[in-house]
């Protein structure tokens, strides 16, 4: 059964407005044996997610959408491995929660706070560079991106992901298709 790793909750101001138990109720209806919550630049929805999932019998997947480019309104999703993950992204969004601005986890802040990225999987979805370069078809820059951040996480990995978008960037069906092109041809 096909998990969903890219989900907003409540807690994702525009983004989301399903309560983390409501999301964890409708999984369980549909005989869904995991589910992430990753809401944008917050882990605020996490415990009332996990504790309906623990209730319902599902796995819960826990991460989070940060944006990791200021300039270009990059954004990739985080999610924690089971050792250590939590720990993890706790701190990392605490050692980037430094002003009342929204976190962005860019390069230079991947560097310096690696010791908290080691735990985690990182996803470059359809706001991602990643995604940007392959609506451009330009798969050279793509795994310049992808090989850039790669060395400082537990794994990367590319999403691919079709909303039956008119079109062939992101979220279409097209865009999906080279996005997992992309993924098989770089494993």
């Amino acid at each position: 059964m096909f998990t969903h790793l890219s989900v907003s909750s409540a807690f994702s101001f525009k983004y989301g407005t399903t309560q983390p138990q409501d999301l964890i109720a409708r999984a369980s209806e549909f005989g869904a044996p995991a589910l992430a919550i990753t809401d944008r630049d917050s882990l605020a929805g996490v415990i009332r997610f996990v504790q309906a999932a623990k209730d319902f019998g599902i796995a819960p997947i826990v991460g989070i959408n940060l944006q990791i480019d200021k300039a270009n309104k990059d954004r990739v999703l985080l999610l924690a491995q089971s050792d250590g993950g939590w720990r993890s992204l706790c701190r990392l969004l605490s050692a980037l929660r430094t002003n009342r601005e929204a976190p962005v986890l860019h390069l230079e802040k991947i560097k310096e706070l690696s010791q908290y990225t080691q735990n985690l999987i990182l996803f470059h979805g359809s706001e991602s560079s990643i995604a940007k370069a392959i609506t451009k078809h330009r798969p050279d820059i793509a795994l310049s991106e992808f090989n850039k951040y790669r060395p400082y996480f537990a794994d990367s990995a590319i999403e691919c992901v079709s909303h039956l978008v008119a079109g062939d960037g992101p979220r279409s069906t097209s865009h999906a298709a080279r996005m997992l092109g992309f993924a098989r041809d770089h494993d």
